[in-house]
């Protein structure tokens, strides 16, 4: 019969291996906009990684200003 803390360890060891990779992986450069530059709604969107209408709909509830 298996024992269960011994499968239980065996997969918290791979999940801390895997936060470790992940930990030392190399970060990302995103692209970032000239802080003085205006984006339209389809860039912005772009640059948020969000649809337009979602742009939008935080516009008219004052989230993101314009």
């Amino acid at each position: 019969m298996i024992n269960p803390f011994e499968t239980i360890d065996a997969r918290l060891s791979n999940i801390e291996n895997l936060l470790l990779d992940l930990k030392h992986l190399p970060k990302e450069t995103s692209e970032r906009p000239n802080t003085d530059e205006l984006l339209t709604v389809q860039d912005a969107a772009i640059f948020l990684r969000l649809s337009v209408p979602t742009v939008y709909g935080l516009i008219s509830k004052g989230d993101l200003p314009v």
